[in-house]
Formats: C-alpha cells, structure tokens, sequence
C-alpha cells in the first residue's frame, strides 16, 4: 500500500463500531464530533447546489474537530466505482 492511500477493510468487521467508538471516546475529551453517512454528507452537499448554499454546508460540515464519515451503502452507488475509491488519498 502507497503512504496516504486509504486503506480497505472487508465488508462486516465492524469499522463503523470502531469509528462511532473512537467518536465518543473524543468527546469524552472536550472534543467536537460529527458522525455521518457519506451518502447523507454528498447529498446534503449536493442540495447546496440548487440553492447556491454549497459553500455555507461544506462550512458545517467542516465546523467539528472530528468529522467521521461512514462509507456504508456508498460503494454499491452507481455513480462511484470501487476502482475510483482505492485511488482517493487522504490529505
């Protein structure tokens, strides 16, 4: 696996328990947390284009310490293709 590269875990394991765990563990310690659907996140993204208020949702969602996105349901959607996933890197 290249650095930065995101890594994959098989379907089932319980990466979501994980992050929500690690979420609450964070907010025990005074931090800001936010938990979402990355689907729920790109479709309230996608609103803000209609309404011209991309800016101000991408601000919202960017306002906690913390943003945990879970990837649950995303992959099977028919615009986003696993190949396209395995090249996101994380900044």
């Amino acid at each position: 696996m290249r650095a930065r590269q995101v890594p994959w875990i098989t379907v089932g394991v319980g990466k979501s328990h994980v992050a929500q765990a690690l979420g609450h563990l964070a907010i025990r310690h005074g931090a800001d947390v936010r938990f979402l659907k990355t689907s729920r996140a790109l479709a309230h993204l996608a609103g803000g284009h209609a309404d011209q208020s991309w800016h101000k949702r991408l601000s919202e969602l960017a306002r906690p310490a913390i943003l945990i996105l879970d990837l649950s349901g995303v992959l099977s959607h028919p615009s986003v293709t696993s190949s396209a996933w395995a090249r996101t890197t994380v900044s």
